[in-house]
């Protein structure tokens, strides 16, 4: 197997099997021996964000643990949304926290994807990855979290704040249905879709009235 953390011997009838190999670390399996011997090598993998804060000429790393990937910026360049979705972040349900460019240190929000901060920069929008999905409003402060009523869509993976502060858009699908985007306030309980399902959002231009979207499956 690969990317696993044990590797077994099964007899071919299935009702027999022995450990082989147990580690902390991912393994994976090359080739095995008639006399019980095992070639195996050990994976050991780190996915690292590095950034050049503002006002400095060396460029700094700011992950966190095993699996750090970035998922917004504040606008004066000195906080990090990061999301932690290695081992290090909890592998199922991830961990997202704040990360200034100073040197202060990280501050834990909540589980979940980060997708995005507000933008007077008091609040994660947030993807909890429990089954159905849904999302949150996390305060990056004092305060307390905020469910987001999504109606039916109960899967994400993207999404974005409008100019305003009030309103969301993000890429989410309803059950049996292909992903598409929706628009909501962070206040309703009705999200609009904007585009026909199989379509994936890309970025929100800057006056916030228009929104770029690509058509998945094709360049």
């Amino acid at each position: 197997s690969e990317g696993g953390r044990r590797i077994q011997a099964i007899s071919i009838d299935g009702k027999h099997q022995r450990n082989v190999a147990q580690t902390t670390s991912r393994l994976r399996l090359l080739d095995s021996l008639p006399d019980g011997r095992a070639l195996v090598t050990s994976i050991n993998w780190r996915v690292s964000v590095l950034g050049l804060p503002p006002g400095e000429k060396v460029e700094r790393d700011f992950s966190l643990l095993d699996g750090s990937e970035v998922e917004d910026v504040t606008a004066d360049g000195k906080s990090l949304l990061v999301t932690e979705f290695a081992e290090g972040g909890d592998e199922d349900r991830w961990t997202v926290y704040l990360r200034k460019t100073d040197a202060s240190p990280a501050i834990r929000l909540g589980e979940g994807q980060g997708l995005a901060l507000s933008p007077d920069g008091k609040w994660a929008l947030v993807a909890i990855r429990t089954e159905p999905g849904h999302l949150m409003l996390l305060p990056v402060g004092a305060g307390t979290p905020k469910p987001v009523a999504t109606g039916k869509v109960n899967d994400f993976s993207l999404g974005m704040w409008l100019p305003d502060g009030k309103r969301i858009i993000y890429l989410g699908s309803e059950p049996r249905h292909a992903p598409r985007v929706y628009l909501q306030s962070i206040d309703s309980a009705e999200p609009k879709p904007v585009t026909p399902e199989g379509y994936s959002l890309a970025s929100i231009l800057s006056d916030g009235e228009f929104f770029t979207a690509i058509e998945i499956g094709r360049a």
